[in-house]
């Protein structure tokens, strides 16, 4: 099913999630507006790909932006194809250098394996 993606109300993407077991994953389609969010997204990401690394460097930057990426993720939402907010427990967008944004949400309500397929 596809989705839309807001940040604070603002749509900044689209994408087609599979749902399965109240987890939905997928590749982001942009729309202009996330690029007022994207260096934010990236280190987002950046701190949660620095979890795995103990050292204390790693973790000296990660304390400095964990507080912005939780912030970043409480403002995302999805809205179905009827512009429905969806309810889920987090909606994680990841956007490495080089590769397309990914939506992940985690918690989904109310959206089966069967929904995703139209």
């Amino acid at each position: 099913m596809r989705y839309s993606i807001t940040h604070a109300g603002v749509p900044i993407g689209t994408v087609d999630l599979v749902v399965d077991g109240g987890r939905g994953d997928g590749v982001v389609s942009v729309l202009p507006a996330y690029d007022a969010i994207k260096s934010l997204v990236q280190r987002a990401t950046k701190v949660l790909a620095d979890v795995r690394d103990q050292s204390r460097g790693a973790r000296d930057a990660r304390r400095a932006h964990f507080r912005e990426s939780a912030a970043l993720t409480r403002h995302l939402e999805l809205h179905d194809e009827n512009g429905v907010l969806v309810a889920a427990d987090y909606v994680v967008l990841h956007d490495e250098p080089g590769a397309e944004p990914q939506l992940h949400a985690i918690g989904m309500r109310g959206h089966s394996a069967d929904s995703s397929t139209g």
